[in-house]
């Protein structure tokens, strides 16, 4: 069964000697008269995978814009290394070293692979004016990274849906994040992109980064998860370690006759 510690965040983090880079603390967020979260707590962890599930509407999206500084939370906070902060836009978000991997990228077809990797955050010369031998060696390095073998000149909207996927990943990995937030990032993949995903979330928690994945697929989720978070209808019911479920705990309450969660 699933609990909800949603107290105490640092505190418990700091007793267990864990690097918490990012944590949500107590956040509540409403629109008008509608609360699309409630008092949600969880942590993400230096060199561990939180999942986090739940239907339509459990609030999931909420999160994932509260740490990636699209919203504000209406009460409680973010934390990055355990102080309150406010995230004004998603500039501050990723000024704190958070990077995401958005569901739907938000990418120019228009523009190079390359400018798209590093729109927003351009390497410059001594000139002051945007080093373009710099912005294509490091596009060749991180799209090496998600195995995209394209040219970083190429113009992004010759490729296919699942390549410029890759290409939204590559830009968050150039970001060369704390904390990589992955919001249903295999919706578009092949089962071979998958893989490679999964092969540099891999190496990505030997570097310590810490890591959110938003997904749906419990073989996924099972597959790539150290802790598994579930939401409900706005609410946290509770954080386990993957060791610690099964899928029909993860589930949220099979074992009592209530309905699985599912979808998206």
């Amino acid at each position: 069964m699933l609990h909800s510690g949603a107290h105490g965040v640092a505190a418990a983090a700091a007793t267990r000697n864990v690097a918490v880079p990012v944590a949500l603390v107590q956040a509540t967020k409403a629109f008008g008269g509608t609360i699309a979260l409630k008092d949600a707590s969880f942590e993400l962890r230096s060199g561990e995978v939180l999942a986090l599930l739940g239907e339509n509407g459990a609030g999931k999206s909420t999160c994932v814009k509260l740490l990636a500084g699209v919203h504000s939370p209406t009460s409680g906070h973010v934390e990055v290394d355990g102080k309150p902060v406010v995230f004004h836009s998603p500039h501050d978000a990723q000024a704190a070293s958070i990077a995401v991997m958005h569901q739907h990228p938000g990418l120019f077809p228009d523009l190079s692979v390359a400018e798209n990797i590093y729109l927003g955050h351009m390497p410059r010369d001594r000139f002051g004016g945007i080093d373009n031998s710099a912005m294509l060696a490091g596009a060749r390095k991180v799209l090496a990274m998600v195995g995209l073998n394209v040219r970083a000149a190429t113009r992004l909207g010759a490729l296919r849906t699942s390549e410029q996927q890759l290409v939204e990943i590559a830009r968050a990995l150039s970001l060369d994040a704390r904390v990589l937030i992955m919001d249903e990032p295999t919706a578009a993949l092949s089962q071979r992109e998958v893989e490679r995903l999964f092969t540099v979330v891999a190496d990505l928690r030997q570097h310590g980064v810490a890591m959110m994945f938003v997904g749906h697929r419990m073989d996924e989720i099972f597959r790539i998860a150290d802790r598994i978070a579930v939401l409900r209808d706005g609410r946290l019911i509770g954080v386990k370690p993957k060791a610690d479920l099964g899928r029909a705990a993860a589930n949220d309450g099979r074992a009592r006759g209530e309905r699985p969660l599912s979808g998206t």
